[in-house]
C-alpha cells in the first residue's frame, strides 16, 4: 500500500510538471502571437493560434486572438466562428468581441474607406447579433466620428446618416431632429455657399462640378430665405426604364399594325384607279375613304405612341445622367436596375447683384442607391439638380 501511494505520488508530480510544460507553452505561444499582432504581423499570429486551439480548444481567449487574427486579414466568416466559439466557451468574451467589431468598423470610417461600406455595416450587424442592446452605442459612436471628421469629409454625412438609422425614432426623436437639422446646414455650407462663391467669380468649372445645369448668375452677396424639409422617394430609375421599355414595345407593335392600315389602303387606291365603270370607281372611292379615315387614326395613335416613347426615352436618359452626376461616374452599365432612395430639398436664396436683386429656387438631390446583383452600395453625393429663378 506504502508502494502504490509514492507511486501514485509521484505520478501526480510528473503529472503536475506536464501540465505546467503544456500551460507554459501554450502561454508562451499566446504571448508570441499577441507579439506578432501588435505589429501587424497577423498571418504569423494565424499560423501560431491554429495551432494552439486545437491543443486547448477549451481556451476563450486563444478563440479570441485567432477570429481578431481572422478579422484584420479580411477574413470575416472566419473570425466570426472564431468568435462565437470564443463566447460559447466563455459568454463574458461578448464584450470583447463587440469593442473588436467596433473598433474596426471605426477604424476603416475615420481612413475614410467608404469603399468598404459593405463591410462596416456587416461589422454593425455583427455587433447587433451579439448584443441588440448595442444599437444605441453605434449611433453614439458615429455621431462622435461625424464631429471628428472635417466638414468636407463625405465619411461626416455618412455617418450622420447612419446614425439615425440605429436610433429609436422615438426615444431619440430629438436627437434626431438634431441630427437632420445639422446635416441640412452642412448641405448647404458644403454645396450652395460653395456654387455661389465661385458664381461671384465667375468660376464656370466649379460650377458645373456642383450643379447639373448651371446658369449664368451676377453675383455680389446672397442670403438664404427659405429650405424645405428633405423628402425622400424611392428611386424612380428602375420605374421609368419598364416605362420606356413598355412604351417602346408598344410603337414596335402599333409599327406593323400601321404599316398594315397603309397597305390595305394603297390597295384600295389602286383598286379604284383601275375601276372602269361609275359604279366601280363609286365603291372602290368610298372604300377608300373608309380605309383612309382609318389609316388616319391608326397613323395618329402610332404617333402619339412615338411621341410617348420619346419623352419616356428622354426622361429615362435625364434621370440617368443626373443619378451619374451624384455618384460621380458614369461607367455603371446597370444603372438603371440600381434601387434605393432619392432625398430632395429645395433652398430659396436671396442673389444680390451688380444689376439688382433675384430670388433664385435651387433644386437638390442626392441618391443612396445600392447594386442588388453586386450588392454593392452605390452613395451619391449631395447636387444641384435644377436652378429655377423665382423674381
Amino acid at each position: 500500500m506504502k508502494g502504490f501511494k509514492k507511486l501514485h505520488g509521484a505520478s501526480f508530480i510528473v503529472f503536475f510538471i506536464f501540465l505546467l510544460f503544456v500551460l507554459g507553452c501554450g502561454t508562451k505561444t499566446i504571448k508570441k502571437a499577441k507579439d506578432f499582432m501588435e505589429i501587424g504581423m497577423y498571418k504569423e499570429a494565424i499560423f501560431l493560434l491554429e495551432k494552439e486551439v486545437l491543443k486547448h480548444p477549451k481556451n476563450a481567449e486563444v478563440h479570441f486572438l485567432l477570429g481578431k487574427a481572422y478579422l484584420y486579414t479580411s477574413e470575416g466568416e472566419k473570425a466570426k466562428v472564431s468568435f462565437d466559439r470564443a463566447v460559447k466557451v466563455k459568454i463574458k468574451m461578448k464584450d470583447a468581441v463587440v469593442d473588436e467589431y467596433l473598433k474596426l468598423a471605426f477604424e476603416l470610417i475615420e481612413e475614410g474607406r467608404l469603399e468598404s461600406e459593405r463591410k462596416i455595416l456587416i461589422l454593425f450587424d455583427q455587433i447587433i447579433n451579439l448584443n441588440p442592446n448595442a444599437k444605441r452605442r453605434i449611433a453614439q459612436e458615429l455621431i462622435q466620428t461625424a464631429e471628428k471628421l472635417d466638414d468636407n469629409n463625405l465619411g461626416k454625412a455618412w455617418c450622420l446618416e447612419e446614425a439615425i438609422k440605429y436610433l429609436d425614432r422615438d426615444k431619440d426623436s430629438q436627437l434626431i431632429e438634431i441630427i437632420n437639422r445639422k446635416s441640412s446646414e452642412e448641405t448647404i455650407q458644403n454645396l450652395l455657399n460653395p456654387f455661389l462663391a465661385s458664381a461671384r467669380v465667375k468660376d464656370s468649372r466649379t460650377m458645373s462640378a456642383m450643379a447639373f445645369a448651371p446658369i449664368k448668375m451676377d453675383v455680389e452677396s446672397w442670403e438664404i430665405i427659405s429650405e424645405s424639409e428633405e423628402r425622400v422617394e424611392p428611386a424612380s430609375l428602375p420605374e421609368l426604364k419598364e416605362k420606356e421599355l413598355e412604351s417602346r414595345k408598344q410603337v414596335e407593335i402599333s409599327v406593323g399594325i400601321t404599316l398594315d392600315a397603309k397597305d390595305a389602303l394603297l390597295d384600295a387606291e389602286y383598286e379604284r384607279d383601275q375601276a372602269r365603270t361609275r359604279a366601280a370607281r363609286r365603291a372602290t372611292q368610298n372604300k377608300f375613304k373608309e380605309l383612309q379615315a382609318t389609316y388616319d387614326e391608326i397613323y395618329a395613335a402610332h404617333q402619339q405612341l412615338q411621341t410617348d416613347h420619346n419623352e419616356a426615352k428622354a426622361a429615362t436618359a435625364r434621370e440617368e445622367q443626373i443619378t451619374s452626376f451624384s455618384l460621380g461616374t458614369a461607367d455603371i452599365p446597370n444603372i438603371k436596375d440600381l434601387t434605393g432612395h432619392v432625398h430632395f430639398k429645395e433652398v430659396e436664396v436671396k442673389v444680390i447683384g451688380k444689376s439688382g436683386t433675384k430670388n433664385y429656387k435651387f433644386y437638390l438631390r442626392r441618391y443612396i442607391l445600392r447594386d442588388k446583383i453586386l450588392n454593392l452600395p452605390r452613395r451619391g453625393r449631395w447636387i444641384i439638380a435644377k436652378i429655377k429663378k423665382i423674381s
